[in-house]
C-alpha cells in the first residue's frame, strides 16, 4: 500500500472507513475493526494525522464493544490523544468526543471520578464550539454516573435534558428511555417509568432494538412488581423472556413463582445463577436483586456467586461509596454473611 499515489491511498482510506462504517451499523465491531486498521494503514501512509486521530477513535470504539477489549481501547483512545497533542491539532469536536470515549471506558472501568472529569471537561468543550452531539452525549455519562451514586433525581435531570440538546436517529433514544425508566422506577414515579419504557417497547420493533425490547419489557416487569401487581408483572417477565432470555428475567420468573410455591421456582433460579454467573462483570450493572433472591430460593447455594459479584464491586466501589449505603445493599451483605455464619467449617486434618 505504501508504494500506492496519494489520490489512490486516500480512495482506499475512505472506502475501507466506509465499510468499517457498515459494519459497525450491523454490530459487527470485529470485523469494522480490521476495516478501520487498514484505512489507519492508509492515512498514515499519506501523513492524514486528522484522518488517523479519527480512525484511531474508530478502533477504540470497537475494542470498547468487544468482549474484554477495555485494555485495548484505552491503547487507543490515548494513542489517539499523544498524536493530537503532538501535532499541535487544533479541533475542540475531535477532543471532546475523545473525553466522551475516555468517560465511558473510565465509567466500565469503574473509576468513577475520573469518567466525572473526562465529562466535565467535555461539557465545556462542546459548549464552546456548540458540539451539541457531544453536549448529549457527556450529559447520558454524567446521568450514568449519577445513578451509581443513587443520585435518580440528577439522573433524569441529565436525561430530561439530553432529550432536548439535539435530535438523534431512533436507535439512540433507547439507551437514554431505558436509563430514564430505571431512574423514575427508584423514585417511585411508576407511571413516568411506564410512559418512558412503553414508548421503548412499541418502536423497537427491529431485530437490532430486541435486546431494548426485552430490557424495556423486564422493567416494565419490575415496575409492576414494585406496585404490588404480580399478575402484570408474570406478563411482562414472561413477554421479556420471550424476547429475549436474561439470567434477570429468569430470576424475576423465579421470584414470582416462589410466591406462589411454584417448583418451577427452583429450576428457573438454578438457570437463571448459571447465566448470571457467566455474565462478564461491569460496574453498571446493578445484580443486588438478583443475587438475593437466588439467596432466599438457593440458600447457601448462591452463596460463593453472591460473594464473588460483591467482591468484584468492591474492586469498583469501595465500601464508603453511596452504593453500598442502601437498604437492598445492606441486606444482601447481611444475607451473605448469615449463610456464611451458619456454612459448617471443614476441618483440616
Amino acid at each position: 500500500m505504501q508504494n500506492k499515489p496519494e489520490s489512490v491511498q486516500r480512495d482506499i482510506c475512505a472506502l475501507l472507513e466506509q465499510r468499517g462504517q457498515a459494519y459497525v451499523n450491523l454490530g459487527q465491531y470485529e470485523k469494522a475493526r480490521f476495516e478501520f486498521q487498514g484505512a489507519l494503514t492508509a492515512a498514515r501512509a499519506i501523513r492524514d494525522t486528522h484522518r488517523e486521530c479519527a480512525l484511531l477513535i474508530e478502533l477504540g470504539n470497537c475494542e470498547f464493544l468487544i468482549p474484554q477489549g477495555t485494555d485495548k481501547a484505552r491503547e487507543w483512545y490515548h494513542t489517539a490523544l499523544n498524536l493530537y497533542q503532538a501535532a499541535g491539532l487544533n479541533h475542540p469536536l475531535f477532543k471532546a468526543r475523545l473525553l466522551v470515549n475516555l468517560g465511558h471506558l473510565e465509567i466500565r472501568e469503574g473509576r468513577i471520578d475520573q469518567a466525572e472529569q473526562s465529562y466535565e471537561a467535555a461539557v465545556l468543550v462542546g459548549r464552546e464550539v456548540d458540539a451539541k452531539l457531544i453536549y448529549r452525549r457527556s450529559l447520558e455519562g454524567k446521568a450514568v454516573i449519577a445513578a451509581i451514586r443513587e443520585d435518580w433525581q440528577a439522573g433524569v435531570t441529565y436525561l430530561l435534558e439530553a432529550i432536548t440538546v439535539v435530535a438523534v436517529p431512533l436507535m439512540d433514544n433507547f439507551s437514554v428511555w431505558d436509563n430514564l425508566g430505571y431512574c423514575y422506577i427508584h423514585l417511585g414515579q411508576h407511571e413516568a417509568a411506564e410512559r418512558e419504557l412503553s414508548q421503548m417497547v412499541a418502536l423497537a420493533g427491529s431485530s437490532e432494538a430486541k435486546e431494548y425490547k426485552a430490557r424495556a419489557l423486564f422493567k416494565l416487569g419490575l415496575n409492576a412488581e414494585l406496585q404490588s401487581n404480580s399478575t402484570e408483572a408474570l406478563t411482562y417477565y414472561q413477554s421479556s423472556s420471550t424476547a429475549q432470555e436474561t439470567p434477570e428475567v429468569l430470576i424475576a420468573l423465579a421470584r414470582l413463582y416462589q410466591i406462589e410455591n411454584q417448583p418451577l421456582s427452583l429450576l428457573l433460579a438454578q438457570q437463571g445463577q448459571i447465566l448470571l454467573e457467566q455474565e462478564p462483570f461491569s460496574p453498571l450493572t446493578d445484580y443486588t436483586l438478583e443475587w438475593t433472591t437466588l439467596l432466599r430460593i438457593r440458600e447457601s447455594a448462591a452463596v460463593d456467586g453472591a460473594n464473588r459479584w460483591i467482591m468484584e464491586v468492591l474492586k469498583c466501589l469501595p465500601p464508603s461509596f453511596p452504593f453500598w449505603k442502601s437498604l437492598a445493599r445492606r441486606n444482601l451483605l447481611r444475607m451473605v454473611k448469615s449463610f456464611e455464619t451458619a456454612m459448617p467449617k471443614t476441618e483440616i486434618r
